[in-house]
């Protein structure tokens, strides 16, 4: 194994252990914190169940990636290109990811969950990380996947950072409608003056 393997390992098990232990303990608390496909029906239900899976097959092939394990002889695992200035690009982003997604459980607090839940109402978290960007937590998933394609550069890891972008941008919309129904005037008050990425409103 390499500095990179050992790297990209590191941060994949800090990403898993403070998105796990969150879940334990807003559980703990009585709170639900998954509520992927709670209440929704056709596509909306199959991206959140999608997202599910597709976060746990990506982690499974993460895992095959970092020890170079076998990864089945299939085309779409092939490696597309491997180059030092990418890699260490993707090492920005793996950190990236894991600093976003700690700030954002750390901003959220009992109001974290995955998924939306319609039947809770929360405060509108508008501190901490979320002045700079309104989806944190989605933003640091992206990072993960783009970390994870420029350490790695197979199709597996192409094709799933696609599919990301797009099913969180799905659900970032969705989400958007139902903060502006549930807080009105202070989400769009927050919506305006806060981006919907970092950089991009």
């Amino acid at each position: 194994m390499t500095f990179v393997d050992y790297y990209a390992l590191i941060i994949l098990f800090a990403f898993l252990s403070v998105l796990i232990s969150k879940t334990i303990q807003s559980y703990s608390h009585g709170e639900k914190a998954i509520a992927l496909g709670k209440g929704k029906t056709g596509l909306d239900k199959l991206l959140e169940i999608s997202f599910a899976f597709g976060f746990g097959f990506f982690v499974y092939f993460a895992v095959l990636a970092i020890f170079n394990l076998p990864l089945f002889n299939h085309y779409s695992l092939y490696i597309l290109f491997m180059h030092p200035l990418t890699q260490w690009i993707g090492v920005v982003f793996l950190a990236a990811a894991l600093l976003f997604f700690s700030a954002a459980v750390l901003a959220m607090n009992d109001a974290w969950r995955i998924g939306i839940d319609c039947d809770k109402h929360d405060i509108l978290i508008t501190n901490g990380i979320f002045k700079y960007t309104r989806n944190p937590t989605y933003l640091s998933i992206i990072f993960l996947f783009l970390g994870f394609f420029l350490l790695y550069s197979n199709f597996f890891f192409l094709g799933s950072t696609v599919f990301i972008v797009f099913a969180l941008r799905h659900q970032i919309k969705r989400e958007e409608i139902v903060l502006a129904s549930l807080f009105k005037e202070s989400y769009q008050t927050y919506k305006s003056t806060t981006p919907r990425y970092l950089f991009f409103k």
